[in-house]
């Protein structure tokens, strides 16, 4: 038997719901989608439905992203904080802190963490010769 909301199929369960419902038990129930979501068929989203980008699902809600000072929305927005740091600052909970670069030393690849210019080597939080 096809329910409410579904439509045939020859393999499975014999049946699908239509975009906009999700399947629970015998039945296609229709899918609640928060302000600032929308529907989403992705497997990442069991709940049927993902935050529009600078928002976070939370409970069934989408809730802004508070991007702090110096920091920007991430590519992956949708996971962790949803925000990254700019580069030549290190994440702090939620605020973005001004990497301090030694004397004889340059920003690191990732632009968060700093490295020793050589020949010098890190010790103690400084760059020393040898």
């Amino acid at each position: 038997q096809v329910p409410e909301n579904a439509q045939a199929q020859s393999y499975g369960q014999g049946w699908k719901c239509e975009r906009g419902f999700r399947a629970v038990e015998s039945a296609c129930i229709a899918i609640r989608v928060p302000e600032n979501g929308y529907l989403s068929e992705k497997s990442l989203s069991k709940r049927g439905w993902q935050c529009d980008r600078g928002y976070l699902p939370k409970d069934n809600m989408c809730l802004r992203i508070a991007v702090p000072e110096n920091a920007y929305l991430s590519e992956s927005g949708r996971y962790g904080d949803g925000w990254e740091c700019e580069r030549g600052f290190t994440k702090s909970a939620n605020e973005c802190l001004m990497v301090t670069v030694p004397e004889n030393a340059h920003l690191g690849f990732d632009g968060a963490r700093w490295e020793c210019d050589e020949p010098y080597r890190k010790r103690s939080g400084v760059c020393t010769e040898g």
